[in-house]
């Protein structure tokens, strides 16, 4: 049996963590990081720690860059693979059979990561991170798949999603609807994305990307082709490489790693 643990990223959607979290049944294998402030997120956080599982909260929305960058710091430990969810998503039965299905397809061949509802539900493994790294922190406070899609291309080393790539080797695709369900666009349904999805930030995060990589990622994969093969372009930096934030953000990118 491989080591894992699950994480879900939560700000604000306590009817949809509590759908989530009671498909959980270890607890001791759960971590909840709440990014928000509100009163019912934490009374379902308080029931779960009652039952083993870890809360992590400090008042403060670190972004779910370094929210990740949590869980991915585990891998450098004792761990094979981590679960990242959002709220939104939950197991059909249990998370039991979902995590034998990785380990299955792990006996069969090594993947850097398995996407098993496009980003909002994502397995990393080992040879992930030491592949792909950590997500850029300057990225905040969402955005991280757009940064990270290009990376798991430049890589040129398999990774499963729902079935829109095909995959070497006969793997099996570990398909999203098999395991786990949609809840629902909570926090777009309440205005939370729009709270923070401003046309600055929007602005600010595109002329990151193409600073960059060279242009924004917008979902066709022809586009990797154009796109830097390196971070800013610079051949001495390989695709986990990116600059320390220096602005006034919430970052974790060194301690983590402790």
């Amino acid at each position: 049996m491989l080591n894992y643990e699950i994480f879900v990223v939560v700000i604000n959607e306590a009817e949809n963590l509590k759908k989530s979290l009671s498909k959980v049944k270890g607890k001791d294998k759960l971590t909840v990081i709440n990014n928000g402030n509100d009163p019912d997120v934490e009374k379902v956080c308080n029931e779960a720690a009652d039952q083993g599982a870890t809360i992590i909260s400090d008042g403060k929305n670190i972004g779910k860059c370094a929210s990740w960058n949590i869980a991915l710091s585990k891998l450098e430990k004792d761990l094979d693979f981590v679960v990242c969810m959002s709220p939104s998503e939950m197991f059909l039965d249990s998370e039991e059979k979902f995590i034998r299905r990785i380990e299955y397809l792990e006996s069969k061949a090594k993947m850097m990561l398995y996407m098993c509802n496009d980003y909002h539900c994502v397995v990393t493994t080992k040879l992930g991170l030491q592949i792909l790294g950590y997500h850029d922190e300057n990225i905040w406070p969402i955005g991280e798949d757009m940064d990270f899609y290009p990376r798991m291309f430049k890589a040129k080393f398999p990774f499963t999603d729902n079935g829109t790539w095909q995959f070497p080797n006969g793997v099996s695709r570990l398909h999203a609807a098999d395991y786990t369900q949609t809840l629902g666009w909570a926090s777009w349904n309440k205005g939370i994305a729009k709270a923070i999805i401003t046309d600055d930030w929007q602005k600010a995060f595109d002329a990151y990307q193409i600073k960059k990589w060279g242009a924004c990622w917008k979902g066709p994969i022809e586009l990797v082709d154009k796109m830097y093969d390196h971070p800013f372009n610079d051949p001495t930096k390989d695709i986990r490489w990116w600059p320390k934030p220096i602005d006034n953000h919430y970052f974790l990118c060194e301690r983590v790693k402790t």
